[in-house]
């Protein structure tokens, strides 16, 4: 299997960003992001405030993550990482991608100090679900939301 690379977004692929998020939410069948949204990631991306790495295949992108090491509460040590978004093209997935990005983001995300990883899967989302797990992860809270 080819390994893929990952790389943060330069300063002048905002497209590619704006278009790789059109991409996620037309895959999950939602409403994509405000532009608002896309520009914060966009800056704190390239400021170094946040990860957001690009994957690649050779030279071609087949998905991103955006994720970020946090303190557990202001003032805390501890820290923990958040997975914000996760995206493998659809076109390139389960060929093990997807597995090698959560990888290289578990790996970043100890060296950066963090002591556990998590990241919000919808209930329905049943392929999603399986593949956190089979990477080792698991339950650890129910969110519960009322609309108003």
């Amino acid at each position: 299997m080819t390994e893929i690379t990952t790389r943060p977004p330069s300063q002048n692929e905002y497209s590619l960003i704006q278009s790789l998020y059109k991409e996620l939410y037309e895959f999950l069948d939602s409403s994509p992001p405000p532009v608002e949204w896309v520009n914060y990631v966009y800056e704190q991306s390239i400021s170094g405030e946040r990860n957001y790495w690009l994957a690649l295949l050779d030279s071609n992108v087949v998905g991103f993550v955006d994720f970020k090491v946090i303190p557990f509460h202001q003032g805390s040590e501890q820290k923990f990482a958040r997975i914000f978004d996760f995206f493998i093209r659809p076109s390139v997935q389960r060929c093990g991608y997807g597995t090698q990005l959560a990888r290289k983001v578990i790996s970043s995300a100890n060296e950066q100090g963090a002591i556990n990883i998590e990241i919000n899967v919808l209930p329905d989302n049943k392929p999603a679900l399986d593949f956190w797990k089979s990477i080792g992860f698991s339950l650890h809270l129910y969110a519960l939301q009322m609309n108003l």
